[in-house]
C-alpha cells in the first residue's frame, strides 16, 4: 500500500549512509545469539572517514537488563546504539543480537505521512490493532488530548505536536510491538525531568522481560536498578544483567 511504501521511503531516508571513505573498514559482523542475550566483542568502530572512536568494552547483556550507556560526549554513544542496529558499518567486531524482535528509536523522533495511529503502530498496520489497545497507549504516555487525532488520515494528524509529544508518541511502538530488545537513544531529551521518569516507569512496568539499552546525558533514575556501559572506559569485559 502507499502507506506502506511511505514508511519504507522514511525509514530508508534516515538510515542512508554518509559516503565513506575508501580506506573506512566496514568489518562489523552480525549475528544472532543463541541465549537470547546481546554479545558484543572487539568491537572499534570508526566515522565514515576512518577515524577511530572511544573504545567500546567487550559486554554481555542478559535478557530483561536494564542497561545505561553513558560516556561523555562525542565517545561515540548514538553510534553504538546505530551498530547495534545494524544501521551503522563502520568498524569491525562481533556483535550476536537476540534472535526475536528487537527495536531502537533515535534521539530525532521519526513520524511517519500515514498519520499518528501508523507512527504509534509501526511496523505495524494500524488497522491490525484493536483502537482502545492504541487509545490505551497514548493515554499512559499522557496523550490523550491527542487522541481525536486518531481520526484524522495522513499527515495532518501530526502538526503541532511538540517535540516531546513526538518522542512519546514514538515511544508508544514499544508498547504497542513488545520487543525483546529496545534501544532508546536520548529519546526522552525533550521531556521534562519529571514526566520522563514516569514514561520511563511505564515502560520498565509494562515491559518487565525487554532488555533495554537507554542513551542519556543524565542518569535514568527511573530505569533503576540498571548497569552502566561506559563507553571509552579502559575496563575489562563485563556482563550486564
Amino acid at each position: 500500500t502507499a502507506a506502506v511504501l511511505q514508511r519504507l521511503d522514511d525509514l530508508f531516508a534516515t538510515c542512508n549512509d554518509p559516503a565513506p571513505m575508501p580506506d573506512a573498514p566496514r568489518a562489523i559482523q552480525h549475528g544472532k545469539s543463541s541465549d537470547g542475550a546481546l554479545h558484543v566483542a572487539d568491537l572499534r568502530l570508526t566515522t565514515p572517514s576512518g577515524r577511530a572512536l572511544a573504545r567500546v568494552p567487550d559486554t554481555v547483556v542478559l535478557p530483561g537488563s536494564r542497561v545505561w550507556i553513558r560516556g561523555a560526549s562525542g565517545q561515540g554513544k548514538s553510534t553504538l546504539l546505530a551498530a547495534l542496529s545494524g544501521f551503522w558499518p563502520y568498524g569491525e567486531g562481533k556483535i550476536r543480537t537476540p534472535d526475536a524482535n528487537v527495536l531502537f528509536l533515535s534521539q530525532t523522533p521519526r513520524l511517519f505521512d500515514a498519520g499518528l495511529a501508523a507512527t504509534a503502530c509501526y511496523p505495524k498496520d494500524p488497522s491490525d490493532v484493536p483502537q482502545d489497545q492504541i487509545r490505551s497507549v497514548l493515554c499512559k504516555l499522557g496523550l490523550e488530548h491527542r487522541l481525536p487525532l486518531l481520526e484524522e488520515a495522513g499527515s495532518k494528524s501530526l502538526q503541532g505536536l511538540s517535540v516531546g509529544e513526538r518522542q512519546r508518541l514514538v515511544m508508544a511502538r514499544g508498547l504497542l510491538n513488545p520487543p525483546v530488545c529496545r534501544g532508546l537513544d536520548v529519546s526522552s531529551s525533550a521531556l521534562d525531568p519529571a514526566t520522563e521518569s514516569r514514561v520511563i516507569a511505564l515502560l520498565r512496568t509494562e515491559l518487565p522481560e525487554t532488555t533495554i539499552l537507554f542513551v542519556s546525558h543524565r542518569e535514568p533514575v527511573a530505569l533503576a536498578p540498571f548497569a552502566a556501559w561506559e563507553i571509552g572506559a579502559d575496563t575489562d569485559q563485563h556482563t550486564a544483567g
